[in-house]
């Protein structure tokens, strides 16, 4: 099983979606740089169901190498940046991306890349969830951006059409 080095936003919006708690039982590891527990601590003071990182045993909170790859033409956040940077460093991992620029920089070096929707869908997959539907409407709600040919293959997918 990979190591799974996870971004912000797939945490922020499983948080929001109420099932932050299910990601134990379908990550074996999950490990983010500290830019994404500052970058979850600020949003905090927005969102007040986002969690407290250090207090949850299942996620490990580790520094990428002191000389972090190059990242090439990409303007990305800190988060995105040191958790490319992480998985770049570590062997077989996943890393958990929603931004289509980060996607792209950490495909170009390599880096195997899922993100919140095929978190739900790994969800529905162990019957942690029963719909995946309801809940990219709910992410819809919460500023998700997800076009519509991506969400008819996810719900393809899910056996939701």
């Amino acid at each position: 099983m990979p190591t799974w080095i996870c971004d912000t936003s797939p945490i922020c919006y499983f948080a929001r979606l109420g099932l932050l708690h299910i990601l134990p039982n379908m990550l074996d590891q999950l490990v983010v740089p500290q830019a994404v527990v500052n970058e979850i601590d600020t949003g905090r003071a927005q969102h007040p169901n986002l969690p407290d990182l250090r207090l949850l045993n299942w996620v490990h909170i580790t520094q990428p190498p002191s000389t972090p790859p190059e990242i090439s033409r990409h303007q990305l956040g800190p988060g995105e940046t040191e958790a490319i940077a992480l998985a770049h460093s570590l062997s077989d991992t996943c890393i958990l991306l929603d931004d289509f620029q980060a996607r792209q920089e950490a495909t170009e070096k390599g880096i195997p890349v899922r993100g919140t929707l095929a978190l739900l869908l790994m969800a529905k997959e162990k019957n942690l969830v029963q719909e995946v539907g309801p809940l990219i409407d709910q992410l819809d709600a919460l500023g998700f951006r997800v076009s519509d040919a991506v969400r008819e293959t996810i719900l393809e997918i899910a056996g939701e059409t």
